[in-house]
């Protein structure tokens, strides 16, 4: 199975493996713990072997571990956490403002935007052109958080995991529009989103962005457990 938008994908479901690769993004890889060490390395090298410009791994702490010698030089490495949201009646929190699909003129925006959350939450430069953000935005891909007075003052996306889970990505709220919660509106609108749809809310946070941690947490969001993830 090839997720949209990936490379390549590398699965082995009866050894509870499956890793993805999407385009100048670390390689995504996920085992089970009763997968081997000897099936878990053969498939990393496998991977490597598949793509020389991976730039980094993201995988259960444990399997990692396994694989790091495999790695390039690793240049620096983080936790993350894994988060969902339970089906509540109610996210007990209202938004400000209102979701709403950027327009072409928001492009120049939205592309700096991509490029600063890259830099913050991914350490890492974006470098496409402002192609990337009119795609998102003539595709309906992407939820910007109208705020009366404002305009534009946060944005988000969904990204389907399957046909019962959806994943919120590219949340981001400009420095000059922080503290004023609206980070935290346009999750609970898109995990709000989500439940409308019957799917459940999942998203990733790095374990030392407290802030970030304990937002999720005061919506309402569960950790389900952690990764690690490595850049070489």
């Amino acid at each position: 199975m090839l997720e949209e938008g990936a490379l390549f994908s590398l699965g082995s479901p009866k050894e509870g493996l499956y890793a993805v690769q999407y385009s100048g993004k670390p390689l995504w890889l996920y085992a089970r713990d009763d997968c081997s060490v000897e099936n878990l390395r053969g498939s990393f090298s496998a991977c490597l072997d598949k793509k020389n410009d991976i730039s980094g791994l993201v995988s259960t702490g444990w399997a990692a571990e396994v694989c790091s010698d495999l790695c390039p030089p690793i240049t620096a490495s983080w936790e993350i956490a894994a988060f969902y949201l339970p089906f509540l009646p109610d996210l007990k929190h209202i938004a400000k403002g209102r979701l709403i699909f950027p327009s072409l003129e928001d492009a120049t925006i939205i592309d700096g935007w991509i490029k600063e959350f890259y830099r913050e939450a991914l350490s890492s430069e974006f470098n496409a052109t402002g192609k990337f953000a009119i795609a998102l935005i003539k595709g309906k891909k992407l939820y910007g958080l109208e705020v009366e007075g404002l305009g534009l003052a946060a944005m988000g996306m969904v990204i389907p995991v399957n046909a019962d889970m959806g994943r919120l990505n590219l949340i981001y709220c400009p420095p000059s529009y922080r503290g004023r919660g609206f980070g935290k509106d346009i999750v609970a609108a898109l995990a709000a989103k989500l439940q409308d749809w019957n799917q459940l809310p999942v998203l990733y946070a790095r374990v030392e962005n407290k802030i970030v941690m304990d937002m999720y947490k005061s919506l309402g969001f569960v950790e389900a457990g952690r990764l690690l993830e490595l850049r070489f």
